[in-house]
Protein backbone atom coordinates (compact mmCIF):
# COMPACT_ATOMS: atom_id res chain seq x y z
CA UNK A 1 0.00 0.00 0.00
CA UNK A 2 1.76 3.32 -1.36
CA UNK A 3 1.17 6.21 1.55
CA UNK A 4 2.55 9.80 0.84
CA UNK A 5 1.98 12.80 3.30
CA UNK A 6 0.91 15.83 2.47
CA UNK A 7 1.55 18.79 4.87
CA UNK A 8 -1.33 21.55 5.63
CA UNK A 9 -0.72 24.48 6.98
CA UNK A 10 -0.42 23.48 10.83
CA UNK A 11 -3.28 26.04 11.87
CA UNK A 12 -5.49 22.55 10.32
CA UNK A 13 -4.28 20.67 13.52
CA UNK A 14 -4.86 17.57 11.17
CA UNK A 15 -2.07 15.66 9.99
CA UNK A 16 -3.36 13.78 6.29
CA UNK A 17 -2.45 11.17 4.72
CA UNK A 18 -3.66 10.11 1.24
CA UNK A 19 -3.19 5.72 0.49
CA UNK A 20 -3.89 4.53 -2.72
CA UNK A 21 -6.60 1.68 -2.15
CA UNK A 22 -8.11 2.51 0.84
CA UNK A 23 -12.30 2.39 1.05
CA UNK A 24 -14.04 5.33 1.94
CA UNK A 25 -15.98 5.43 5.38
CA UNK A 26 -13.85 3.57 7.60
CA UNK A 27 -12.11 3.86 10.91
CA UNK A 28 -9.62 2.55 12.77
CA UNK A 29 -7.06 2.38 15.39
CA UNK A 30 -3.41 2.62 14.58
CA UNK A 31 0.38 2.75 16.49
CA UNK A 32 2.18 6.00 16.32
CA UNK A 33 5.96 4.42 16.21
CA UNK A 34 7.76 7.73 16.30
CA UNK A 35 6.91 11.14 18.24
CA UNK A 36 4.68 12.83 16.78
CA UNK A 37 1.98 15.64 17.08
CA UNK A 38 -1.22 15.87 15.31
CA UNK A 39 -3.22 18.68 16.36
CA UNK A 40 -3.56 19.24 20.10
CA UNK A 41 -2.05 15.56 20.23
CA UNK A 42 1.21 14.73 21.12
CA UNK A 43 2.52 11.11 20.64
CA UNK A 44 5.77 9.97 22.49
CA UNK A 45 7.12 6.30 24.23
CA UNK A 46 7.90 6.52 27.74
CA UNK A 47 11.69 4.89 27.66
CA UNK A 48 10.41 1.45 29.06
CA UNK A 49 8.19 1.06 26.60
CA UNK A 50 4.96 0.69 28.68
CA UNK A 51 3.02 3.30 27.53
CA UNK A 52 2.39 3.58 23.37
CA UNK A 53 0.06 6.05 22.09
CA UNK A 54 -2.69 5.20 18.88
CA UNK A 55 -4.18 7.17 16.32
CA UNK A 56 -8.36 6.96 15.58
CA UNK A 57 -7.67 6.79 11.59
CA UNK A 58 -11.41 7.95 9.66
CA UNK A 59 -11.53 7.98 6.06
CA UNK A 60 -15.00 9.73 4.78
CA UNK A 61 -16.78 9.13 1.94
CA UNK A 62 -17.45 12.90 0.98
CA UNK A 63 -16.00 16.06 1.37
CA UNK A 64 -16.57 18.90 3.54
CA UNK A 65 -16.35 20.22 7.26
CA UNK A 66 -16.11 17.56 9.86
CA UNK A 67 -18.21 19.30 12.30
CA UNK A 68 -18.93 16.46 15.20
CA UNK A 69 -17.93 12.89 15.50
CA UNK A 70 -19.34 10.20 17.81
CA UNK A 71 -17.03 7.02 18.73
CA UNK A 72 -17.84 4.52 21.28
CA UNK A 73 -15.26 1.15 22.12
CA UNK A 74 -15.13 -1.52 24.79
CA UNK A 75 -11.39 -1.80 25.64
CA UNK A 76 -10.27 -4.86 27.48
CA UNK A 77 -8.68 -5.07 30.69
CA UNK A 78 -5.06 -6.34 31.78
CA UNK A 79 -3.85 -7.80 34.81
CA UNK A 80 -3.53 -4.94 36.47
CA UNK A 81 -6.97 -3.27 35.66
CA UNK A 82 -7.64 -0.28 32.71
CA UNK A 83 -4.95 0.39 30.59
CA UNK A 84 -6.03 4.03 29.32
CA UNK A 85 -3.56 6.49 30.34
CA UNK A 86 -5.02 9.27 28.27
CA UNK A 87 -8.31 9.76 25.79
CA UNK A 88 -8.30 12.87 23.75
CA UNK A 89 -9.70 14.70 20.53
CA UNK A 90 -7.14 15.67 18.21
CA UNK A 91 -8.61 18.98 16.63
CA UNK A 92 -11.73 19.47 18.52
CA UNK A 93 -12.98 20.01 22.06
CA UNK A 94 -12.83 16.44 23.55
CA UNK A 95 -16.40 14.63 25.14
CA UNK A 96 -15.28 11.67 26.54
CA UNK A 97 -15.89 9.36 29.07
CA UNK A 98 -14.91 6.39 30.92
CA UNK A 99 -16.97 3.57 32.49
CA UNK A 100 -14.08 1.31 34.28
CA UNK A 101 -15.99 -2.06 34.63
CA UNK A 102 -12.82 -3.92 34.70
CA UNK A 103 -14.13 -5.88 38.01
CA UNK A 104 -17.47 -6.71 36.83
CA UNK A 105 -17.17 -7.05 33.15
CA UNK A 106 -13.38 -7.30 32.61
CA UNK A 107 -13.66 -4.29 30.22
CA UNK A 108 -13.65 -0.21 29.63
CA UNK A 109 -16.39 1.49 28.23
CA UNK A 110 -14.89 4.20 26.43
CA UNK A 111 -16.29 7.50 24.58
CA UNK A 112 -13.72 8.96 22.20
CA UNK A 113 -16.08 11.83 20.69
CA UNK A 114 -15.85 15.51 19.84
CA UNK A 115 -17.60 18.19 18.31
CA UNK A 116 -16.99 22.05 17.48
CA UNK A 117 -14.86 21.28 14.06
CA UNK A 118 -14.81 24.18 11.84
CA UNK A 119 -13.58 25.19 8.45
CA UNK A 120 -10.37 26.32 10.11
CA UNK A 121 -9.11 22.62 11.58
CA UNK A 122 -11.17 20.18 10.29
CA UNK A 123 -11.48 20.40 6.11
CA UNK A 124 -11.75 16.75 4.78
CA UNK A 125 -11.60 15.01 1.72
CA UNK A 126 -13.38 12.07 0.19
CA UNK A 127 -11.42 9.32 0.28
CA UNK A 128 -7.94 10.72 1.89
CA UNK A 129 -7.44 9.86 5.77
CA UNK A 130 -7.45 12.16 8.63
CA UNK A 131 -6.08 11.46 12.12
CA UNK A 132 -8.44 12.74 14.54
CA UNK A 133 -8.44 11.31 18.16
CA UNK A 134 -6.01 9.36 20.51
CA UNK A 135 -5.48 7.03 23.45
CA UNK A 136 -2.67 6.06 25.09
CA UNK A 137 -2.25 2.88 26.62
CA UNK A 138 -0.30 1.05 29.42
CA UNK A 139 0.29 -2.63 28.75
CA UNK A 140 1.95 -4.76 31.13
CA UNK A 141 4.50 -7.33 29.77
CA UNK A 142 3.46 -9.97 27.69
CA UNK A 143 -0.21 -8.81 27.75
CA UNK A 144 -2.48 -7.43 25.06
CA UNK A 145 -5.33 -5.09 24.84
CA UNK A 146 -8.12 -4.98 22.60
CA UNK A 147 -10.31 -2.13 21.58
CA UNK A 148 -13.20 -3.26 19.68
CA UNK A 149 -16.74 -1.65 18.58
CA UNK A 150 -19.55 -0.61 21.02
CA UNK A 151 -22.58 -1.52 19.12
CA UNK A 152 -24.83 1.13 20.99
CA UNK A 153 -22.99 3.91 20.68
CA UNK A 154 -21.76 3.15 17.32
CA UNK A 155 -19.36 5.41 15.02
CA UNK A 156 -21.10 8.29 13.48
CA UNK A 157 -19.50 11.57 11.49
CA UNK A 158 -21.52 14.85 10.71
CA UNK A 159 -20.00 16.69 7.73
CA UNK A 160 -21.26 20.18 5.82
CA UNK A 161 -20.68 19.28 2.73
CA UNK A 162 -19.23 21.60 0.18
CA UNK A 163 -21.47 23.61 -1.91
CA UNK A 164 -24.14 22.95 0.84
CA UNK A 165 -25.98 20.16 2.73
CA UNK A 166 -25.08 17.80 5.26
CA UNK A 167 -24.22 13.93 5.49
CA UNK A 168 -24.21 11.35 8.45
CA UNK A 169 -21.89 8.85 8.07
CA UNK A 170 -21.57 5.55 9.53
CA UNK A 171 -17.91 4.06 8.98
CA UNK A 172 -16.88 0.84 9.05
CA UNK A 173 -14.38 -0.08 12.03
CA UNK A 174 -11.24 -3.10 12.13
CA UNK A 175 -10.27 -4.39 15.84
CA UNK A 176 -7.63 -3.40 16.92
CA UNK A 177 -5.43 -5.72 19.17
CA UNK A 178 -2.07 -4.12 20.56
CA UNK A 179 0.25 -5.84 22.93
CA UNK A 180 3.65 -5.12 24.43
CA UNK A 181 5.74 -8.11 23.73
CA UNK A 182 8.35 -10.37 26.07
CA UNK A 183 12.22 -10.81 25.89
CA UNK A 184 10.80 -14.52 24.24
CA UNK A 185 8.24 -13.12 21.99
CA UNK A 186 8.60 -16.41 19.35
CA UNK A 187 8.25 -18.87 22.59
CA UNK A 188 4.82 -16.84 23.73
CA UNK A 189 3.50 -17.51 20.15
CA UNK A 190 3.11 -21.04 21.19
CA UNK A 191 0.14 -20.25 23.50
CA UNK A 192 -3.08 -19.40 21.78
CA UNK A 193 -4.91 -18.58 24.62
CA UNK A 194 -5.04 -18.26 28.01
CA UNK A 195 -7.76 -17.59 30.40
CA UNK A 196 -8.42 -17.43 33.99
CA UNK A 197 -11.92 -16.83 35.38
CA UNK A 198 -13.83 -17.72 38.24
CA UNK A 199 -15.75 -20.80 39.10
CA UNK A 200 -16.94 -20.60 42.76
CA UNK A 201 -15.95 -19.41 46.08
CA UNK A 202 -12.08 -19.00 45.86
CA UNK A 203 -11.48 -21.40 43.09
CA UNK A 204 -9.90 -20.31 39.59
CA UNK A 205 -10.63 -22.15 36.24
CA UNK A 206 -7.51 -21.89 34.07
CA UNK A 207 -7.82 -22.17 30.56
CA UNK A 208 -5.21 -22.17 27.89
CA UNK A 209 -4.30 -24.14 24.78
CA UNK A 210 -0.94 -24.48 22.45
CA UNK A 211 -0.21 -24.63 18.99
CA UNK A 212 0.56 -27.72 17.00
CA UNK A 213 4.40 -29.13 17.36
CA UNK A 214 5.08 -27.86 20.87
CA UNK A 215 7.09 -30.65 22.47
CA UNK A 216 7.49 -29.47 26.68
CA UNK A 217 7.64 -30.93 29.87
CA UNK A 218 5.10 -30.75 32.48
CA UNK A 219 3.53 -26.97 32.56
CA UNK A 220 3.74 -25.46 36.02
CA UNK A 221 1.01 -23.39 37.13
CA UNK A 222 2.22 -20.39 39.12
CA UNK A 223 0.44 -17.90 41.33
CA UNK A 224 1.26 -14.59 42.84
CA UNK A 225 -0.49 -12.10 45.45
CA UNK A 226 1.41 -8.84 43.50
CA UNK A 227 2.36 -10.42 40.02
CA UNK A 228 6.21 -10.24 40.71
CA UNK A 229 6.89 -13.30 43.03
CA UNK A 230 5.50 -16.04 41.94
CA UNK A 231 5.14 -19.69 43.14
CA UNK A 232 4.27 -23.02 41.80
CA UNK A 233 0.70 -24.27 42.61
CA UNK A 234 0.69 -27.73 40.19
CA UNK A 235 1.49 -28.90 37.22
CA UNK A 236 -0.44 -30.46 33.83
CA UNK A 237 1.08 -33.07 31.58
CA UNK A 238 1.65 -32.03 28.21
CA UNK A 239 -0.88 -33.69 25.41
CA UNK A 240 0.22 -37.28 23.89
CA UNK A 241 -0.39 -35.62 20.48
CA UNK A 242 1.94 -32.83 19.36
CA UNK A 243 0.66 -32.75 15.59
CA UNK A 244 -2.47 -31.01 17.17
CA UNK A 245 -3.86 -28.29 18.55
CA UNK A 246 -3.57 -28.90 22.32
CA UNK A 247 -5.96 -27.39 25.21
CA UNK A 248 -5.82 -27.81 29.04
CA UNK A 249 -7.66 -26.71 31.70
CA UNK A 250 -6.79 -26.44 35.26
CA UNK A 251 -8.93 -25.75 38.88
CA UNK A 252 -6.82 -24.01 41.92
CA UNK A 253 -9.39 -24.56 44.71
CA UNK A 254 -7.36 -22.30 46.66
CA UNK A 255 -7.06 -19.18 45.49
CA UNK A 256 -7.82 -16.37 48.18
CA UNK A 257 -9.54 -13.67 49.22
CA UNK A 258 -8.61 -10.32 46.94
CA UNK A 259 -6.44 -10.44 43.35
CA UNK A 260 -4.63 -13.85 42.41
CA UNK A 261 -2.18 -13.55 39.60
CA UNK A 262 -2.02 -16.86 37.71
CA UNK A 263 1.24 -17.75 34.64
CA UNK A 264 2.48 -20.48 32.94
CA UNK A 265 5.96 -21.40 33.19
CA UNK A 266 7.37 -24.55 30.81
CA UNK A 267 10.34 -25.94 28.94
CA UNK A 268 10.57 -26.64 25.46
CA UNK A 269 12.58 -29.37 23.91
CA UNK A 270 15.50 -27.65 24.28
CA UNK A 271 15.76 -26.98 27.28
CA UNK A 272 14.47 -23.29 27.00
CA UNK A 273 12.24 -21.92 29.80
CA UNK A 274 9.17 -19.84 28.71
CA UNK A 275 6.11 -17.66 30.62
CA UNK A 276 2.83 -17.20 29.38
CA UNK A 277 0.87 -14.16 29.82
CA UNK A 278 -0.13 -13.22 33.42
CA UNK A 279 -3.65 -13.23 33.94
CA UNK A 280 -6.09 -12.23 37.17
CA UNK A 281 -8.76 -13.21 38.82
CA UNK A 282 -10.04 -11.51 41.65
CA UNK A 283 -12.71 -12.76 44.39
CA UNK A 284 -14.39 -10.46 46.77
CA UNK A 285 -15.96 -11.76 50.29
CA UNK A 286 -19.32 -10.48 49.26
CA UNK A 287 -19.00 -9.43 44.96
CA UNK A 288 -20.90 -6.53 43.63
CA UNK A 289 -24.12 -7.68 42.24
CA UNK A 290 -26.70 -6.01 40.00
CA UNK A 291 -29.63 -7.27 38.56
CA UNK A 292 -32.46 -5.21 36.42
CA UNK A 293 -35.68 -6.02 35.97
CA UNK A 294 -37.82 -6.16 33.61
CA UNK A 295 -35.52 -6.13 30.30
CA UNK A 296 -37.09 -4.53 27.94
CA UNK A 297 -38.93 -2.09 29.98
CA UNK A 298 -41.76 0.53 29.71
CA UNK A 299 -42.42 3.23 32.03
CA UNK A 300 -39.97 1.79 34.94
CA UNK A 301 -37.30 -0.54 35.91
CA UNK A 302 -35.94 -2.31 39.34
CA UNK A 303 -32.55 -2.07 39.80
CA UNK A 304 -31.46 -4.54 42.60
CA UNK A 305 -27.82 -3.47 43.94
CA UNK A 306 -26.16 -6.15 46.28
CA UNK A 307 -22.81 -5.76 48.48
CA UNK A 308 -21.89 -2.13 47.32
CA UNK A 309 -18.66 -0.71 49.05
CA UNK A 310 -19.62 3.28 49.06
CA UNK A 311 -22.45 5.25 47.42
CA UNK A 312 -22.84 4.98 44.07
CA UNK A 313 -24.81 6.20 40.90
CA UNK A 314 -26.93 4.57 38.57
CA UNK A 315 -26.52 6.14 35.03
CA UNK A 316 -28.39 5.32 31.89
CA UNK A 317 -26.72 6.49 28.73
CA UNK A 318 -28.17 6.99 25.09
CA UNK A 319 -26.56 5.41 21.95
CA UNK A 320 -24.22 8.86 21.33
CA UNK A 321 -22.58 8.30 25.13
CA UNK A 322 -25.25 10.99 26.68
CA UNK A 323 -26.37 10.81 29.69
CA UNK A 324 -30.09 10.36 30.40
CA UNK A 325 -30.35 9.89 33.77
CA UNK A 326 -28.66 10.10 36.83
CA UNK A 327 -29.55 8.61 40.25
CA UNK A 328 -27.59 8.16 43.74
CA UNK A 329 -28.00 5.45 46.30
CA UNK A 330 -26.27 4.56 49.55
CA UNK A 331 -24.75 1.46 50.35
CA UNK A 332 -27.45 0.25 52.60
CA UNK A 333 -30.28 0.27 50.02
CA UNK A 334 -30.59 -2.39 47.57
CA UNK A 335 -33.38 -2.19 45.33
CA UNK A 336 -33.82 0.88 43.06
CA UNK A 337 -36.90 2.00 41.33
CA UNK A 338 -35.88 4.14 37.90
CA UNK A 339 -38.86 5.73 36.62
CA UNK A 340 -38.06 6.22 32.92
CA UNK A 341 -41.53 7.42 31.42
CA UNK A 342 -39.43 10.85 30.35
CA UNK A 343 -37.37 8.38 28.19
CA UNK A 344 -37.61 7.53 24.55
CA UNK A 345 -37.83 4.42 23.63
CA UNK A 346 -34.59 2.78 22.38
CA UNK A 347 -31.09 0.77 23.49
CA UNK A 348 -29.18 2.13 26.22
CA UNK A 349 -26.28 1.60 28.50
CA UNK A 350 -27.21 0.73 31.75
CA UNK A 351 -23.99 1.84 34.41
CA UNK A 352 -24.38 1.17 37.79
CA UNK A 353 -20.74 2.17 40.04
CA UNK A 354 -19.94 2.07 43.25
CA UNK A 355 -15.96 2.90 44.46
CA UNK A 356 -13.96 0.59 42.04
CA UNK A 357 -17.11 -1.61 41.00
CA UNK A 358 -18.87 -0.91 37.70
CA UNK A 359 -21.57 -2.94 36.07
CA UNK A 360 -22.59 -2.49 32.70
CA UNK A 361 -25.66 -3.77 31.00
CA UNK A 362 -27.59 -3.01 27.77
CA UNK A 363 -31.01 -2.62 28.85
CA UNK A 364 -34.30 -1.75 26.14
CA UNK A 365 -36.77 1.35 26.62
CA UNK A 366 -40.39 0.35 25.28
CA UNK A 367 -43.72 2.05 25.11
Amino acid sequence: MFMKTIKYNVSWMLILFITAGIHAQTMRWIPVNTPSKFGKCAFDVDKEGKTQCYVLEYVPAVSGVLTSYTAGFFVSCTSLGSAISDNQSCSMSSNIRLYNGCSAVGQILMSSSGNTGSAINNQIEAGVPVIIHQVCLTIPLGESVTIDEDPVLDLTTSVDILGGGFATEYPTYEKAVFERKRFDDDLLSDFLDFVGTPAGHLISKLDWSTTPGIKSSDFQVERSADAEHFVTIGEQKPGEDINRINSYQFFDRNATLGDNFYRLRFIDANGEVSYSPIRKVTFALYPFAVTATPNPAKDRMYVRIENAKLTGQIILLDVTGVERLRKDFDPGQSTQEVFLDQIEPGTYTLMVTSDTDTHLEKVVVLR
